[in-house]
């Protein structure tokens, strides 16, 4: 029942209207400045949003792409992280996400953790700490350059070998009744890079004279890609879990195949079959859209419209330079796009944000610090159903076409974020939300019953403007909501906090005010709706 109350809530705020009225009189620049990193950063910060607006919107994003790749693995390694600390991989994961100052770098890598799936659950990874951060790190360090690298190394790396079932393929035997393994095969195809069915520039799909989808692919084209990634392994070196696999030529299918119609000449060995495999499916005219449509549900809106991803397909084919596969030109036409930076968006226009982003966001936004510098969240996935590297399939957490059913039938609106919700998560999170929009009370000197690994928000500039209630209001509406808070809202948040306190012996003046409108928006459908 609370489940569909809340789709029904997310459905209402995509619709116009519903977050448009506007009582802060915040300019169009400094709301578009927010909603930008909203789409681009684990969560705005009032520094961020100066320098958005020192630079514009083009001008910040150049900034970031010229920032250095702040290393997920480096961190461990320098820590002395064994294979086994999978909490210190989750610990670098928030200090990262949270502190990192190349915030469109980091954003992207997890954006992309959820479209070239591996996953510590249910799988040989849940003790390989090295190897999960090695693979991020490739998204962290490829993520924005070009798809074809970023690709190849994603298909080498051990942790994805071992996750999909190329570490270790061998050629098939037909006298032993074996084949080689076909895992890698269809999910590169299928989720990695040119989708089930053929496409149009516009992500639409083709059709045939009866109107059905072409399919992209067929189950030869599957078994003969699957000895294109026979007889690869470990690297003969101590650190081979967070190296790229190495051919073993023995072990390698070197007869000829045939994907897609391109033939693969037979003895050309393991790495040429493998670049070549790599350049089909990076060539494909599938690829762009493709991957333009699940860029822009991660970081913009979840329904785009067919003309936003012929754009960013474009992008993708030809970066202006005559260069294909250019991610940074690619995050770019997302990011700048009209319909991304449109101040009034259509009907549909949106997300639902991602709890793990949710929390990001608070903590950046209370610069969270813990006194031993680590955090308090090891397992996220009990209070929001979700952990970086932790989904339950390579399906990620929830498909691209989800559709909620709520109190009137399906959704008119794709909602991928809410196949995560269910009565218990629903349920988990709004308790979440009480317990850390806590901490912007407990940051403050003389709690002795905090343990040194919670992350406190440090707010007490911010406390202050809790002596008028409509200057807090304000203020996080701003920062939390890019000025998009509903009038309604506006009013009973003020009405609210009125009626509580401002000083209370024992704890800081505003305090008690600050975190009850921190958890009244966290929990709001208003705010969980990024628009």
């Amino acid at each position: 029942m609370l489940r569909r109350l809340l789709t029904v809530l997310y459905c209402l705020y995509l619709l116009p209207g519903m977050a448009t009225a506007q009582v802060s009189g915040f300019g169009t620049e400094q709301r578009d400045a927010v909603r930008l990193l909203q789409q681009a950063s684990f969560g705005p910060t009032s520094d961020a949003l100066e320098q958005v607006l020192a630079l514009g919107p083009e001008g910040w994003i150049d900034q970031q792409l010229a920032l250095p790749a702040s290393s997920h693995l480096q961190r461990l390694l320098d820590e002395g992280a064994e294979p086994a600390d999978v909490d210190r991989r989750m610990q670098t994961w928030w200090e990262l996400s949270v502190r990192a100052p190349d915030q469109l770098r980091q954003r992207l890598a997890f954006a992309w953790s959820e479209i070239l799936v591996i996953s510590e659950r249910n799988s040989g990874l849940a003790d390989q700490a090295l190897a999960t951060a090695a693979y991020y790190d490739v998204l962290v360090h490829y993520g924005l350059g070009n798809f074809r690298d970023l690709l190849e190394q994603v298909t080498l790396n051990p942790a994805m070998g071992l996750y999909l079932g190329t570490l270790g393929n061998f050629k098939g035997d037909e006298s032993l009744g074996t084949r080689a393994d076909e895992n890698y095969a269809r999910e590169v195809m299928q989720l990695f890079s040119i989708g089930l069915v053929r496409l149009n520039p516009d992500g639409s799909p083709v059709l045939d004279a009866q109107g059905q989808p072409l399919p992209s692919y067929s189950q030869q084209d599957v078994e003969n890609l699957a000895r294109v990634f026979t007889g690869w392994y470990l690297a003969d070196a101590e650190d081979a879990a967070i190296r790229p696999m190495e051919p073993v030529p023995v072990y390698h299918d070197d007869g000829e195949k045939v994907v897609m119609g391109q033939v693969f000449p037979a003895g050309q060995g393991a790495r040429a079959d493998l670049q070549q495999a790599m350049d089909l499916l990076f060539n494909h005219p599938n690829t762009g859209p493709f991957l333009a449509r699940l860029l822009i549900q991660r970081l913009v809106t979840s329904n785009p419209s067919p003309g936003y991803i012929q754009r960013v397909a474009a992008a993708f084919a030809d970066n202006g330079q005559g260069v294909r596969g250019d991610l940074a030109a690619v995050v770019k036409a997302i990011l700048l796009d009209e319909e991304a930076r449109n101040p009034n968006p259509p009907a549909g226009f949106g997300k639902v944000r991602e709890p793990l982003i949710q929390l990001t966001h608070l903590w950046r936004l209370g610069r969270a610090a813990s006194a031993s510098g680590d955090w308090l969240l090891d397992y996220p996935e009990f209070f929001f159903g979700q952990g970086p590297l932790r989904a339950p399939s390579v399906f990620n957490f929830f498909s691209p076409d989800y559709r909620p059913v709520g109190s009137g039938g399906v959704a008119d609106f794709t909602l991928p974020e809410m196949q995560l919700l269910s009565e218990s998560t629903a349920v988990n999170q709004l308790n979440a939300w009480s317990f850390f929009s806590q901490f912007a009370i407990w940051s403050f000197a003389g709690e002795p019953f905090i343990e040194e690994d919670f992350p406190l928000l440090h707010l007490p500039e911010t406390a202050l403007l809790a002596v008028m209630p409509e200057a807090l209001v304000q203020h996080l509406d701003l920062l939390m909501m890019a000025g998009q808070m509903p009038d309604d809202m506006y009013k009973q948040m003020v009405q609210t906090l009125n009626a509580l306190p401002y000083n209370i012996e024992g704890l800081p003046p505003g305090s008690l005010r600050l975190v009850d409108a921190l958890w009244l928006i966290l929990s709001s459908p208003q705010y969980a709706v990024q628009r």
